[in-house]
């Protein structure tokens, strides 16, 4: 027997072949659906549709190839895959009756740092009747499969057939980028190989990065001359966005209500909430922008971009010193530990990273660090809204964590608190970043409509893209990235609330910012492609009314630095100036809130890596949409006032 009929002939390839599928089945169902933050319409269908189809072909040509062993061998690896499979099955339906996530990186990371009586405790805490009835019904319909499922006889020419169909649907899906993200969830043993080596692999790398981190700080801490504030802040509150364009704000002049919250606070408050208008990314991507942001090193001293270039004579007497790697900078945590502030942490983005993550590493030295996601994969993080909850039970209670920070650090004599709040903001996929219920705008809406009879625009050269190049789905990807922002308007906005009647002030600044088929047919962000949609962000500043009558100084400099010119690679010199920190490496004109603008006037806002640098000012700066250039046909309006119809949660 040589056809791919031997698979179905076979009583116990059968049985085990249908078996195999049953239970994988049951898990990517339970994934699609606790995971996924949508469900039941296209992209769910499809994505499920791929994914057992990818599954029931791929183990139909694993079972035909081991046919072709000996029997007793045959039946020897379809049993340790059944049986494997079996452990993977009870292990995925724990995780995903009780956490809403399969087996990831991140669980497998966490369960390697747990002890045995740690384990212990923790099954104890979640082993309870209604996990014990999902086993015992399960077991109960393998049972019944098991004795059911008979021998079947098809055709080789349909069998065959099938399976050509099959691989070619899938190869469809695949070049036509409408399979999903990732295909993780279509077979249990696959997704647990993969996510074990991405732990292990992964852990290594990241203790390696951690053990430098923790070793620079160890031998330069003490001869930072640190000085801590005199009057500390009640709270600093930095917010991190992701991925969020400037011009896609309606608080800064785009044409669809997209922040009405923040106008609404705007309106209402103008002397608390300050915009500021010229702030832009060094970098076009999160781990490049934020090892810089959140330590001392910049531009000039980690990418030897000079963007203050010292006069000949210095030069030489003074030549460039080496460069160095982010880590072997003081990070802005341990700068507000040692300044006497307690920081806490609260995080809706991967808890670990394989290729690099600063942010997650410096967050992590936190005094207090929470981790909203247990998943490892951007697709499937929840929504930002996650962090509130966690957010209230460090405001409503902070005298048990600041007790316990001051026992740590004496110098912690007085309140004073640090928070980094990490959304996931508006990181694709920005289908995924938003509730149903802020699905507000539709492709129609969108200001630049596709144009089939668009020309190219002559002012930037004959051959310069146009609407009619982008793809067609550019507008539906626009909607989605506007839904995205109505619903950070309404996160950053609860943010705000909670702060409103506390000594506190709240800043909020994107990583970098996101093209979207603005002017030419591209979609995300790059330094190698880099373009100023992709490094204009947003940097906002709320402050409160008891901040303004304890600080009115520092206030009066903050309202007058709207105008500044600033790159966010020296971020970490503006939290030490509001937080009233001083110590070696701290540089008061570097902050874009300093009084004396001379060197934030004179800076070369030079962006992107070595490699690739551009002038920001002279190179990005003057790059138009092609809204903004007149390519576009214009929408029908089909709301006046955006305002009232958003129904918040």
């Amino acid at each position: 027997m040589t056809t791919f009929s031997r698979v179905l002939n076979d009583r116990f390839l059968a049985k085990s072949y249908v078996l195999l599928i049953f239970l994988n089945t049951l898990i990517l169902f339970g994934s699609q659906y606790f995971v996924y933050t949508k469900h039941w319409d296209l992209y769910w269908f499809s994505s499920f549709f791929y994914r057992e189809l990818l599954l029931i072909t791929s183990y139909f040509l694993v079972f035909y190839a081991l046919s072709f062993l000996p029997k007793r061998l045959c039946y020897l690896f379809v049993g340790v895959i059944l049986a494997l499979s079996g452990v993977c099955f009870v292990i995925d339906a724990f995780l995903l009756h009780h956490f809403d996530t399969n087996l990831n990186s991140y669980l497998v990371i966490v369960a390697l740092e747990t002890n045995p009586q740690e384990s212990k405790d923790f099954l104890a805490n979640y082993l309870d009747a209604s996990l014990f009835g999902i086993y015992a019904l399960s077991a109960v319909a393998i049972v019944i499969l098991w004795r059911l499922i008979k021998p079947v006889l098809i055709s080789p020419k349909i069998l065959g057939a099938v399976i050509f169909v099959n691989l070619t649907i899938l190869a469809v899906m695949i070049f036509t980028h409408t399979k999903p993200l990732n295909e993780d969830w279509s077979d249990m043993l696959y997704n647990y190989t993969k996510q074990i080596y991405r732990a292990i692999n992964g852990t290594q790398g990241f203790i390696e990065e951690y053990k430098k981190l923790n070793a620079k700080f160890d031998s330069f801490a003490h001869s930072l001359e640190v000085k801590p504030s005199k009057q500390k802040i009640g709270n600093i509150v930095l917010v991190i966005g992701e991925s969020t364009q400037r011009d896609k704000l309606s608080l800064y002049g785009y044409p669809l209500s997209t922040t009405p919250l923040l106008e609404s606070l705007k309106n209402q408050k103008p002397d608390n909430f300050l915009i500021f208008n010229d702030v832009i990314s060094a970098h076009a991507q999160t781990h490049e922008s934020l090892s810089l942001s959140l330590t001392f090193a910049n531009q000039d001293n980690a990418q030897g971009i000079e963007t203050l270039p010292l006069p000949k004579s210095k030069k030489k007497a003074n030549p460039t010193p080496p460069l160095k790697e982010w880590y072997e900078y003081l990070n802005l945590i341990d700068s507000l530990k040692l300044g006497g502030y307690h920081t806490i942490s609260i995080s809706n983005q991967e808890p670990v990273s394989f290729f690099g993550n600063a942010a997650a590493t410096i967050l992590k030295r936190a005094d207090e660090v929470e981790f909203v996601n247990v998943n490892d994969k951007m697709s499937t993080t929840k929504f930002d809204e996650s962090i509130l909850e966690i957010l209230d039970s460090y405001i409503e209670s902070p005298e048990e964590n600041l007790q316990s920070s001051q026992d740590k650090n004496p110098t912690k004599s007085s309140f004073g608190r640090f928070f980094a709040l990490h959304l996931m903001g508006n990181h694709a996929k920005y289908y995924n970043r938003y509730p149903t219920e802020f699905a507000h705008f539709e492709p129609e809406d969108m200001l630049c409509q596709i144009d089939s009879e668009a020309i190219n625009d002559t002012s930037q050269g004959g051959d310069s893209p146009s609407p009619s190049t982008i793809p067609s789905e550019s507008t539906q990807e626009n909607a989605h990235y506007d839904n995205s922002v109505l619903y950070g308007d309404f996160v950053l906005s609860e943010i705000i609330k909670r702060f409103e009647d506390k000594d506190s002030i709240v800043i909020f600044f994107s990583d970098h910012g996101e093209e979207i088929y603005d002017w030419r047919s591209f979609i995300g962000h790059s330094d190698s492609k880099i373009s100023r949609f992709m490094v204009e962000i947003p940097f906002m500043v709320y402050v409160s009314d008891e901040f303004i009558s304890k600080h009115r100084a520092l206030y009066q400099r903050i309202k007058k630095a709207q105008n500044h010119r600033y790159m966010n690679d020296d971020l970490i010199h503006s939290i030490l100036d509001i937080a009233g920190v001083k110590m070696k490496g701290f540089e008061p004109k570097r902050s874009i809130f300093s009084a004396n603008t001379a060197l934030l006037d004179s800076r070369k806002r030079i962006v992107g890596n070595a490699n690739n640098a551009k002038d920001y000012d002279k190179e990005l700066k003057e790059q138009k949409s092609f809204f903004q250039e007149g390519q576009c046909q214009m929408p029908t309006p089909k709301q006046e006032n955006l305002k009232q119809d958003i129904q918040l949660p």
